[in-house]
């Protein structure tokens, strides 16, 4: 019986020293970096040109982007309602649906960093939909505020000069 008890105790300990590094190497992370991880989804995205605003993914776009806690991120974006092709291949779209496809999406994954002074995150592209990302680093100012985080897109790959980008923390 005293055996047992003093297994039972040498595995609280060790589940307790276990929990108490976990706990520590969280709290090392930057408050910010650590505010990203997760899975995000699209609520809007606005793009400035001049005096004019537009939407380019639509009113209601479709989209989600996941930080994890090692430094990844994978993101995926579409306008809703994009044309099915009519020869069921995605290699086979007639050039009207392929431009269609091409415009109303974009995907990419990489690595990310974040820097609390400049309030920006920096995502290395490995690969992506649109190829002249690939191996560029693409630099969005944000800010975290409660579950919704807002970026603001400088060199946008689309016709503007600004993209703003607002994702809301997925439940």
């Amino acid at each position: 019986m005293n055996c047992m008890i003093v297994k039972l105790t040498l595995l609280g300990l060790v589940a307790g020293a276990m929990f108490a590094v976990a706990g520590s190497a969280c709290a090392q992370q930057p408050a910010v970096q650590g505010g990203v991880v997760g899975t995000w989804t699209l609520v809007s995205e606005t793009a400035h040109q001049g005096d004019k605003t537009t939407e380019p993914l639509g009113h209601n776009p479709l989209g989600s982007i996941i930080f994890d806690r090692g430094g990844r991120f994978i993101l995926m974006i579409a306008r809703p309602g994009l044309p099915k092709f009519a020869a069921n291949k995605r290699d086979a779209g007639t050039p009207e649906e392929n431009k269609a496809v091409l415009a109303g999406s974009l995907a990419f994954f990489g690595h990310y960093s974040v820097s609390e002074a400049d309030e920006a995150i920096t995502l290395l592209v490995e690969a992506s939909t649109f190829p002249n990302w690939i191996g560029t680093n693409q630099k969005r100012s944000f800010t975290l505020a409660g579950d919704e985080m807002k970026w603001t897109n400088r060199t946008p790959a689309i016709g503007a000069e600004v993209v703003e980008v607002v994702w809301r923390r997925a439940p």
